[in-house]
């Protein structure tokens, strides 16, 4: 295995002294850490992305080439949900980049990637779930699968799901309110080529701050009007 592409890896494991399968231990330290809404034991749940931040990822980031072999290294080494542990196949097993957002110090930083399944991500990214349903590709139907998946996955009740739905929209309004934000891209910064541009045209090297005007973003519906 290639050793650029394994590095990332060890090191997002190393910096935390956790095992890979220990990951929501990682998401609920780093989420108090932040200044997220808690998760208390929630093993999935919303992340939500500030809109100055929509596109500027790590796949957009790098060649499509690149971004696949990530993925197959990931699925090695994880082959299973790191959400909800069951054993997706196919299209049905995505590679999830998990960003921490932080208000205080305005720097969104790249974690790591997680192997999980399409429901999982689907509850990660309501968003994302919305323009989907606004264009044709899902049905509204989606939201309650959503919603029971959420349910079922950390043993609570509807009423627990829109909860969390009502403080992730809280979370996004104050995510909203920064205008500037410093991107780290974590264990994968060696493998970000500066010259790629973002997907909205705008060079980020490995650490450098965004500034763009914040747009008012419409709330997205997810059951009771979390948005992301």
């Amino acid at each position: 295995m290639r050793p650029d592409l394994q590095a990332p890896f060890s090191r997002a494991s190393e910096i935390r002294g956790l095992a890979m399968d220990s990951w929501p231990a990682i998401r609920r330290a780093t989420a108090q850490n932040s200044g997220k809404e808690p998760m208390a034991n929630y093993k999935v749940g919303i992340s939500m992305v500030p809109p100055l931040l929509w596109g500027a990822n790590l796949r957009k980031r790098l060649t499509r080439g690149r971004w696949n072999k990530l993925r197959v290294v990931q699925f090695e080494q994880v082959p299973n949900c790191q959400y909800c542990g069951s054993s997706p196949v196919g299209s049905e097993r995505h590679a999830h980049e998990d960003w921490v957002y932080n208000i205080k110090t305005r720097v969104a930083l790249l974690v790591g990637l997680r192997t999980i399944c399409r429901m999982c991500h689907f509850v990660e990214h309501p968003g994302f779930v919305n323009v989907m349903v606004g264009t044709g590709v899902f049905t509204p139907a989606i939201f309650d699968a959503i919603e029971r998946h959420f349910c079922k996955v950390n043993g609570c009740k509807p009423q627990d799901f829109r909860r969390h739905s009502k403080l992730s929209q809280r979370r996004y309004e104050e995510l909203i309110s920064v205008s500037v934000w410093t991107i780290d891209f974590g264990p994968y910064a060696d493998l970000v080529d500066s010259n790629t541009h973002s997907a909205r045209g705008v060079k980020l090297p490995r650490s450098t701050p965004v500034r763009r005007r914040v747009r008012a973003v419409a709330s997205v519906r997810l059951s009771d009007g979390a948005a992301t």
